[in-house]
């Protein structure tokens, strides 16, 4: 005899946030609770206790069990043998006395942890209450980083696939891509002829500045000024032997990084702010250079439109393609 058990009575995609998915199931087990007493004064009201939000998040979890684990709970739950699936075989789960799964271990046996860090509640990282879980910890640790988040969650639970699941739930976190933006950075143009070179740290000026006579055949004694002259002349050749052809390999830009699409919501990079001050816009208007490259945008801000560089311009959560709204022809590179 096998039990057939409805994993949907609770729609979990309903929420998006796990205080009010814990805090909804309690109130719908206390309804269940009230009704099957028949005294009105025994019945509970008023605030939820902290008996009642542990009691459904534990039936919360059993429900995230049956769904993510139909067929080896309906085995586990009619005492029949189980062939674990991947990512189950190499841990030794059994059925608690609340009939939940737990994940046995070897230090079962520990004295100075607690029954939960030596058999923690077995979660699967794609049901949304494992999400939630992950998202809510992340918030109530300070937006700790993946390996912190992981590392308290597995205090109590045993998500398989946290891993990843912790590092999308930080790289999606607003609030953290808020703290440590990063701005765009297009390919550039190689035809730019206003390099960066030596010239600029010994005379602080291109060396197409100051006509001068050629001084590296001099080698008598010369006043202070020509003899730093020579210096630089020579040091400008050897220079332009031995590095210029180095040039023509990109140590940066390379490829064509993450590009900024239309509809995008982002971050106005502000030098004298700190990120978190930093001004929220959507990208209303693209400018695409002679090169196919978009370098530059109309950003719509709470104060108006403003034109800015990629460089000043931080992505938050990028749409999809198929999501992103169809862009208006994009202008000629502004000068």
């Amino acid at each position: 005899m096998t039990s057939q058990i409805n994993t949907d009575v609770f729609e979990f995609d309903r929420f998006s946030s796990f205080n009010r998915l814990r805090r909804a199931g309690a109130y719908v087990l206390r309804f269940i609770n009230n009704t099957r007493i028949k005294n009105k004064t025994n019945r509970k009201t008023g605030p939820l206790t902290v008996d009642e939000l542990n009691a459904s998040m534990q039936h919360l979890a059993r429900l995230s069990q049956m769904k993510s684990f139909p067929v080896e709970y309906d085995k586990m739950i009619n005492n029949l043998p189980v062939k674990h699936t991947r990512g189950i075989n190499k841990l030794n789960v059994f059925l608690d006395t609340d009939k939940m799964i737990r994940v046995g271990g070897r230090i079962s046996n520990a004295t100075s942890f607690s029954y939960d860090k030596k058999h923690p509640i077995l979660l699967c990282s794609k049901h949304r209450f494992t999400q939630l879980l992950f998202q809510s910890e992340h918030i109530r640790l300070l937006h700790a980083p993946p390996s912190l988040l992981l590392a308290t969650i597995k205090d109590c639970w045993w998500p398989l696939g946290g891993t990843n699941l912790a590092k999308r739930v930080v790289r999606t976190c607003v609030t953290c891509i808020r703290m440590k933006a990063k701005t765009f950075a297009p390919i550039m143009d190689p035809n730019d002829l206003s390099a960066l070179t030596p010239a600029h740290f010994l005379i602080g000026r291109p060396l197409t500045a100051p006509p001068c006579k050629d001084l590296t055949a001099e080698t008598g004694r010369l006043p202070r000024y020509e003899m730093l002259e020579k210096m630089r002349q020579h040091f400008w050749q050897r220079w332009s032997k031995q590095y210029i052809s180095e040039l023509q390999t990109r140590t940066k830009w390379q490829t064509h990084g993450q590009d900024i699409v239309h509809n995008s919501l982002v971050l106005v990079k502000e030098d004298n702010l700190p990120p978190l001050r930093w001004r929220l816009g959507r990208v209303v208007t693209l400018f695409t250079g002679h090169d196919g490259v978009s370098r530059v945008a109309d950003v719509k801000t709470a104060s108006g439109v403003i034109r800015r560089a990629f460089t000043k311009l931080c992505p938050l959560l990028m749409p999809a393609e198929s999501e992103a709204a169809p862009a208006p022809s994009t202008s000629p590179q502004p000068h």
